[in-house]
């Protein structure tokens, strides 16, 4: 779910298998790689499943990099095909960081020098495409922010990538299920978007925001019963700091879970008062395929 947007599994899965096709038509082959820089959008869902499907490599650059740093992450990762949301499409082939790019594809619609990407599935066959993978072949380049020096790259495998979907399965206290809503908040190019494949296995439905702010979270929270969200330490102290809080049921809520930055011991017991006991916190990295260790609910209880 996207503004509105709803989008079925049938149809998710015919769109997989329309860009999965597509790709490889414009002559890609397992292991190339595939850079991608939106904003949130339910696009990004179905990119994602059809990389996996195709056994090409997803290298997503954050929205926020500066154009430095997307000078750099794209000539370290060297993509074959570059794929631009709203706002980012401006780049043409053969620029800084574009010299391996030999196509450029558009979220936004057909414009001089990239292909829309609606056009290029609807040319594309809905059949899936019959590719060979193994587990160790790289999925995903997952870039760190850059917080200590230089972005660098995680090579995560296909197998990387499948122990921490278990991870999120198995691990988590409530984890999706069927009828449940996860609320994806945060850049998917980043932690957030390490819940899109447990929440689809899962049955779940994934509800994706194009930025956080208070109210129209707290709105959708009651208006479409979210069950599920991740949540950085600063989104919680601006949730419990608005005076809509209040005003909303949040009783759809059944796990909150953390992480990326410190919180304090008395935010989290307000947060525990107010949100109820659903808090579990997580740390990881981008190089290890994220979590690493948690605190659950009833450590936290």
């Amino acid at each position: 779910m996207h503004n509105g947007r709803v989008v079925t599994y049938a149809a998710l899965y015919q769109g997989t298998c329309r860009l999965a096709n597509a790709l490889i038509a414009l002559g890609l082959k397992p292991g190339d790689r595939v850079a991608i820089r939106s904003r949130n959008c339910a696009e990004l869902v179905e990119i994602e499943c059809a990389l996996y499907m195709a056994g090409l490599t997803k290298a997503a650059l954050n929205p926020r990099y500066t154009e430095n740093e997307v000078v750099q992450v794209m000539q370290d990762c060297t993509p074959s095909i570059y794929i631009g949301g709203q706002g980012f499409a401006g780049y043409q082939k053969g620029a800084a960081g574009f010299e391996s790019v030999h196509t450029m594809v558009s979220l936004a619609g057909a414009q001089p020098g990239y292909l829309g990407y609606e056009e290029l599935l609807a040319k594309a066959s809905s059949a899936e495409p019959q590719v060979e993978v193994s587990a160790d072949e790289v999925a995903v380049l997952h870039f760190s922010s850059g917080s200590t020096g230089k972005i660098k790259a995680a090579m995560q495998t296909r197998g990387n990538r499948l122990a921490s979907m278990r991870k999120f399965l198995a691990g988590n206290d409530v984890p999706v299920r069927e009828g449940d809503r996860l609320a994806m908040l945060g850049p998917m190019t980043h932690a957030t978007g390490m819940m899109i494949q447990p929440a689809l296995y899962g049955g779940g439905t994934i509800v994706v925001f194009d930025k956080f702010e208070v109210e129209p979270f707290l709105a959708a929270v009651q208006e479409l019963r979210i069950s599920h969200v991740f949540m950085v330490p600063a989104m919680i102290n601006m949730v419990l700091a608005h005076p809509a809080m209040g005003r909303y049921d949040l009783s759809s809520l059944r796990s909150l879970t953390y992480g990326a930055a410190p919180m304090a011991p008395s935010r989290i017991a307000e947060a525990w008062k107010r949100f109820g006991p659903i808090l579990s916190q997580g740390y990881g990295g981008s190089e290890t395929t994220s979590g690493v260790a948690r605190l659950s609910i009833r450590d936290h209880a």
